[in-house]
């Protein structure tokens, strides 16, 4: 999800508030750098987009009534044992499940 660069308003609110002092022509100066390090948010997000893997179909249920007496939402999965993820191959300290 692009971000969109703070206006001058914005960058003078974030000046107030931290109490920076910063000048209508301070502000100013610094509107372009902000701007480009919101773009380079946007461009890791975008090389992230090209690879990152898409999450597994799984099917799933909601408990019964009788499994869920206080309302509370949640429901169950089952994982395929042939599926690699992080939670199978992550080393884990001894006596942790």
């Amino acid at each position: 999800m692009p971000v969109d660069p703070p206006g001058a308003a914005a960058l003078g609110r974030v000046s107030a508030r931290y109490g920076l002092g910063l000048s209508d022509a301070d502000l100013a100066s610094f509107a372009p750098a902000v701007a480009g390090l919101i773009s380079s948010w946007d461009a890791v997000e975008g090389l992230y987009a090209e690879t990152a893997p898409s999450a597994p179909d799984r099917a799933w249920t909601r408990p019964a009534e009788a499994d869920n007496p206080l309302g509370a939402w949640y429901v169950t999965a089952a994982r395929s044992p042939a599926v690699r993820s992080p939670s199978r191959t992550t080393r884990r300290w001894p006596g942790c499940r």
